[in-house]
């Protein structure tokens, strides 16, 4: 007997065919099981299978685009994350390729805080804020707020919150992403005009972008809660960016990447920033030159030679940037696995300090941290 969708097809004895025939019958129970049970069965596969359940039936489309079965594709966790006003969506499903593509910021602006727990009642200096607004729940330190009870206890006061990271689901399996802006990553002299500079780039998803100018001590850092992350997956944390016209410094130069939770232990390996080569290795381009002998010199020509026989060496490969669909390019600074279990904070740092050659030309949109394909 074999189940296929609810369809069971078996052998079924025919007395009536006067030699004891055998003939065929196809039995349907699946559509004959109550909607909500069907909606369960429909969340256990993945968002993938679900849009393709709706081509079967006029049925299957009803439950497979049900707010009741794209819920559970959600994190969940999500209402935690997502304002339900922040993104105008008409379902569940909706809500979900929304959040696929096109990554939920923290809106700018001046806010009113209520209720934040005093620090120092005496000095009346740091107050620490803990509430929600739009991405999720902020927390930080106001300096220097009125109190505004007798109690010291409750105070209000306005404050200013920048952009600093973005949010989207991974489409095949709904887990989280987040990227780091380049204004929540810590850069070694990232305040100095004479060594970097903020400047704003339209095909940047945050207001602006860390640029290079020159350094001899290049070093980035960016930190996140590991609790934001989806349990039982494998992230990955990619350094976004882009390399100027006049980029160098990083030719041939490898830089320290690693990762891991603060105060434990940290995994290391070493990446390229060099675009170009990172162009050649991926497409097997490699410079020959060929001479002609014309009238006692030679006239040389730059050409592109067959791809090697030898397989491509794939780490190779990863190890030096490729181009992102939006046109930016990334590197993979290297590899977590979160089971749900450990807590603490995600550091992930990328640097070159060793060699001393100076350095400049690339432009910083963030780190990436989202779940490992394949």
């Amino acid at each position: 007997m074999v189940l296929f969708m609810g369809a069971i097809t078996g052998m079924e004895t025919d007395n009536e065919g006067g030699e004891g025939g055998e003939r065929e019958a196809v039995v349907d129970y699946f559509y004959v099981l109550p909607e909500g049970c069907i909606a369960d069965i429909v969340s256990l596969t993945s968002p993938r299978d679900a849009c393709r359940l709706c081509m079967v039936s006029t049925t299957l489309r009803s439950v497979a685009e049900s707010d009741t079965v794209w819920e559970r594709f959600l994190p969940p966790d999500y209402l935690s994350v997502v304002s339900p006003h922040s993104l105008p969506c008409t379902s569940k499903k909706d809500l979900f390729f929304s959040l696929c593509d096109r990554p939920l910021l923290i809106e700018q602006g001046t806010k009113l805080v209520h209720f934040v727990n005093l620090i120092d009642a005496d000095k009346k200096t740091y107050y620490l804020f803990s509430f929600r607004f739009g991405l999720g729940y902020v927390n930080g330190l106001i300096v220097d707020a009125t109190v505004a009870s007798s109690d010291r206890n409750v105070i209000c006061a306005d404050f200013v919150i920048d952009i600093t990271q973005s949010f989207s689901l991974e489409k095949e399996s709904g887990k989280k992403c987040y990227m780091l802006s380049a204004r929540a990553l810590s850069i070694v002299w990232g305040d100095t005009p004479r060594y970097w500079r903020w400047v704003p780039l339209p095909e940047s998803r945050f207001e602006d972008v860390a640029e290079l100018i020159s350094v001899c001590w290049f070093e980035i850092c960016g930190n996140i809660d590991i609790r934001m992350l989806s349990p039982s997956t494998l992230y990955t944390a990619n350094l976004v960016f882009k390399s100027t016209m006049g980029a160098y410094g990083f030719e041939h130069l490898p830089v320290e990447a690693t990762i891991g939770l603060v105060g434990g232990e940290t995994s290391m390996r070493s990446v390229y920033l060099d675009a170009e080569r990172g162009r050649r290795l991926r497409y097997r381009i490699v410079p020959r030159r060929l001479g002609l002998y014309i009238r006692n010199r030679t006239v040389e020509y730059e050409t592109e030679a067959p791809p090697p026989r030898e397989a491509d060496n794939d780490q190779k490969v990863q190890n030096h940037p490729k181009e992102r669909g939006d046109g930016w390019l990334e590197i993979e600074l290297g590899e977590f696995f979160y089971d749900g279990r450990q807590e603490g904070e995600l550091e992930i740092k990328v640097s070159e300090v060793t060699n001393g050659d100076w350095k400049g030309g690339l432009i910083v949109q963030g780190i990436e941290i989202r779940p490992k394909k394949g």
